[in-house]
């Protein structure tokens, strides 16, 4: 199988978690390519410390509406 190149633009948690998902892949060869990587340091950088922190909304017994009406998640 060819060698397929794929170019991640920037390095925010979307880039290096696209990035990471593609690297799976053997015959992909990622690069990505950003202003500011992860551990630089400048007044245009997010922070090193910016992450992407992930809390549902929605925890177990509780009710949310869906185009079919009211629903419990369970």
């Amino acid at each position: 199988m060819a060698e397929k190149r794929i170019v991640v633009v920037g390095a925010g948690v979307a880039g290096l978690t696209t990035a990471l998902l593609l690297s799976k892949n053997p015959s992909y060869k990622i690069t990505v390519a950003a202003k500011y990587m992860p551990g630089d340091y400048h007044i245009e950088y997010a922070s090193p410390w910016a992450g992407a922190n992930y809390m549902p909304l929605v925890t177990p017994n509780t009710y949310y509406k869906s185009k079919k009406g009211l629903l419990k998640q369970s």
